[in-house]
């Protein structure tokens, strides 16, 4: 019984969100309404006037499943209801498959003779890469591009340098720029970095990258779309980047990786050389060549495989 009110719930709730305003729902109603107002429509449905639900779960039904088939798109499948059983509860799990993407629900019943559904959730299935990434992204994201600033202009300064001499430059355009805290100074926003010259980060110790700071630094205070390269897939991105001043390939995709949490991009210095020769026992390759066959064979975890055989390597 459990398990055919399952299904029976998660095709109305598909329905529903496919048909329906379901912000408006949610906006107009209050829990104890879109309980009563379900139940109604699922008695028009199905011919069951049985059935009873709580009000907040058909809320975070209606919530997930917006939600969920965003992502997932049309439901192509319903799969087999499986069941569990316990004393207060009846827990039915029924995977779901959709043009985009492949998930499951969770529909939690009372164990007694109203089968009243208290919990319904659609949770899209994702990989490990997939969840690290978006764990990553978030924490990124609410930085904001402040982070992705720091990021590319220490990348651009660590071009064909040693760590003590990038954490020295980086530790004088703090000081120099940024903004006094409490034991240190903040990295500079765009706009400091772009309001000095050339000669002014040559001063710091940049060399042949002060140029390419100045340019690159007015060209982000200017407008670079720094926020819209998340709206981009990863060799998109990396070309885009590539168009300022000072970024190549391998700081693209630093800038990628550690800017912007993309794990499908693998930067590839002299170590990473090494490292493809040890692993295909072959060399002479070019770095497009050898950033595509490792991203091949790491997928969707290349960032984190980049850094683990880098250190391993380095070490």
């Amino acid at each position: 019984m459990a398990r055919s009110r399952a299904d029976q719930v998660v095709k109305l709730t598909a329905a529903l969100v496919d048909s329906e305003n379901v912000d408006q729902m949610l906006e107009d109603y209050n829990n104890v309404e879109l309980g009563d107002l379900f139940a109604s429509t699922f008695v028009q449905y199905y011919g069951d006037n049985s059935f009873m639900c709580d009000g907040k779960a058909v809320n975070g039904a209606l919530t997930s499943f917006q939600t969920g088939m965003d992502s997932m798109k049309s439901i192509t499948e319903f799969g087999t209801p499986t069941s569990v059983v316990d004393d207060d509860t009846i827990i039915v799990t029924i995977p779901l498959a959709g043009e985009n993407g492949n998930g499951s629900v969770e529909l939690i019943f009372t164990n007694d003779i109203y089968l009243q559904m208290i919990s319904c959730t659609l949770n899209l299935d994702q990989t490990k890469g997939q969840l690290m990434t978006k764990a990553a992204l978030n924490t990124l994201l609410g930085m904001g591009t402040v982070f992705v600033v720091l990021i590319l202009i220490s990348f651009i300064i660590s071009a064909n340098n040693h760590i003590p001499r990038i954490k020295g430059i980086i530790e004088r355009l703090c000081v120099s720029l940024g903004e006094k805290k409490d034991g240190y100074y903040a990295f500079p926003t765009a706009e400091r970095l772009a309001g000095v010259d050339a000669k002014f980060y040559s001063d710091l110790g940049a060399g042949y990258r002060a140029e390419y700071l100045a340019r690159t630094a007015a060209d982000i205070a200017g407008g670079f779309p720094l926020d819209k390269i998340n709206e981009l897939d990863s060799e998109s991105a990396n070309k885009k980047l590539c168009t300022l001043m000072g970024v190549g390939p391998k700081v693209a995709d630093c800038i990628l990786l550690f800017g912007y949490a993309r794990q499908d991009v693998f930067p590839v210095d002299t170590w990473i050389k090494k490292v493809y020769t040890d692993i295909f026992s072959e060399g002479a390759r070019s770095p497009k060549e050898i950033r595509r066959a490792l991203i091949a064979t790491y997928g969707e975890l290349s960032g984190y495989a980049q850094q683990y055989l880098f250190y391993n390597k380095r070490g």
